[in-house]
């Protein structure tokens, strides 16, 4: 669902209003989010189960209509018997299905598919990956910007995002720890960087 402008927390607030100084276009995120008390760590997973995850929608829409969850299970092998998918090896464990879906992400997919030797048969297998690579900016501010408050990740800028540029801006709260590793410096210098904050 798409945020309402009253959902976009303080240091989305911030960087929605730099984005509407420099003339920028931006909105608030579409998330896939219940609406809640908006305690803050969205990023680093829900506390009160309300993101649209996996464990949440498919698992158990998946159950209900008969399938078997295996946990702790690393499928390593896809055993193709007369051209089409029988079963899949994870260990010890053999899976047998009328239908197999293959969904380990952009890069363990196609190593799946590749290792068990299904990829020649397939030739995009492994090719047309689509990365996600981020830059941070950190910023400092000399007022209390309640980050942990709302949706850490509630506006984004799509000025830049067009057929040269390509890229977006978006504003996310993260962690101290995970501030202080992105923060720069050491020793002396980031002690006093931290003492900012």
């Amino acid at each position: 669902r798409k945020l309402a402008p009253d959902e976009i927390n303080a240091n989305n607030q911030v960087f929605k209003k730099g984005c509407e100084r420099l003339g920028y276009r931006g909105e608030p995120m579409t998330l896939n989010m219940q609406p809640w008390g908006s305690c803050g760590p969205c990023n680093l997973g829900c506390p009160e189960d309300k993101k649209g995850s996996t464990q949440l929608n498919y698992l158990p829409a998946a159950a209900q209509r008969g399938a078997r969850i295996f946990r702790n299970c690393r499928v390593e092998t896809i055993e193709v018997d007369g051209g089409r998918v029988r079963s899949v090896k994870a260990g010890q464990l053999t899976v047998r299905a009328p239908v197999i879906v293959i969904a380990a992400g952009a890069v363990n997919s196609p190593a799946l598919l590749l290792r068990s030797g299904i990829g020649r048969a397939l030739p995009a297998v492994g090719s047309a990956v689509s990365l996600h690579p981020l830059v941070p900016l950190l910023t400092v501010s000399d007022t209390s910007i309640h980050s942990m408050r709302g949706f850490p990740h509630s506006y984004y800028c799509d000025e830049f995002f067009n057929s040269q540029d390509d890229f977006l801006f978006e504003g996310l709260f993260v962690s101290i720890g995970v501030f202080a590793a992105g923060l720069g410096g050491f020793g002396r210098q980031h002690r006093e960087y931290m003492k900012q904050l």
